[in-house]
């Protein structure tokens, strides 16, 4: 063992007397996980509250913490306005117990809009900090939590996102997004019916004159940016989401298509994947 292996171990992992730390399943928010980000999310709070203008005494939200928590309140719980108590003696238990005992989509959901926030500019990194550091199955990028059961799979899915990066490919980009967002939330279908959007719309603004994803890859593929055998296999991914049962007609026929979370996470790696691919390869590029 490295002195840089131990460094990262306690003493007694380090001697064989604990259990060495494993990264966690997804669907799981360990322990560690949420130490942690209570530990950020409470420093975050809690630095630089307002005091109460009369007394002196009473400790507020600041500002940001407030317009982004009564947003909570309100849009999301559809609770009255009035009854907002922006007091930290009302908020800090809210939040420690979201971060503490909520399930994990919920407290995926409320880390997502606070994220989604405009004053809270900050708290990606946090997040994005405390999911690395627990070694959850997840990622953030474009404030959104991706499920990526690997450092790898978080590699690449950071990496769509940065080729994603234009205008010309903001469509692209909200298809990928919204497809982490499906999946985290459990919607298989959807997640893997937008992310072949996601290529689709990639392959579409590199060839404009495409109608379809299949035009797209045939025109590529006769201009020499694309290897043969790469898009007989985009192809493939793209017909079985298109064919009579498949995923992108799964509003016209009744049930839902028969995939599950392992199709749906080996999509999306892929097609992030695959969008990275595009636009290498593209004439552009």
């Amino acid at each position: 063992m490295t002195e840089l292996d131990r460094r990262s171990m306690t003493f007694r992992q380090a001697e064989g007397l604990d259990p060495l730390p494993t990264p966690v399943a997804l669907g799981e928010v360990s322990r560690e996980a949420r130490s942690i980000l209570w530990q950020y999310i409470y420093n975050f709070v809690t630095h630089e509250p307002r005091q109460d203008a009369e007394t002196g005494y009473g400790l507020w939200l600041t500002d940001e913490w407030h317009r982004a928590l009564r947003n909570w309140h309100t849009r999301r719980l559809l609770r009255p306005a009035d009854e907002f108590d922006p007091s930290l003696q009302a908020q800090l238990p809210f939040l420690k117990k979201a971060i503490w005992d909520w399930a994990p989509s919920y407290l995926f959901d409320l880390l997502t809009f606070l994220m989604r926030s405009e004053d809270l500019e900050d708290i990606e990194a946090l997040v994005a900090s405390a999911f690395e550091e627990a070694r959850l199955a997840y990622r953030v990028a474009e404030q959104t939590i991706f499920p990526a059961v690997t450092p790898e799979e978080g590699q690449t899915i950071a990496a769509a996102f940065a080729h994603l990066n234009t205008t010309e490919y903001g469509g692209a980009r909200q298809h990928l997004r919204t497809a982490g967002g499906l999946l985290t939330s459990g919607d298989w279908a959807g997640s893997i019916r937008e992310s072949i959007h996601a290529v689709e719309s990639t392959a579409k603004s590199i060839e404009p004159t495409a109608s379809t994803l299949s035009d797209a890859l045939k025109k590529l593929k006769n201009q020499g940016h694309m290897n043969p055998n790469l898009s007989r296999g985009l192809e493939a991914l793209y017909n079985y989401s298109s064919d009579e049962q498949g995923i992108r007609h799964a509003k016209v026929f009744e049930g839902a298509p028969a995939v599950d979370q392992t199709d749906a996470v080996y999509m999306f790696g892929a097609c992030a994947a695959f969008v990275s691919f595009l636009i290498a390869r593209s004439p552009t590029a």
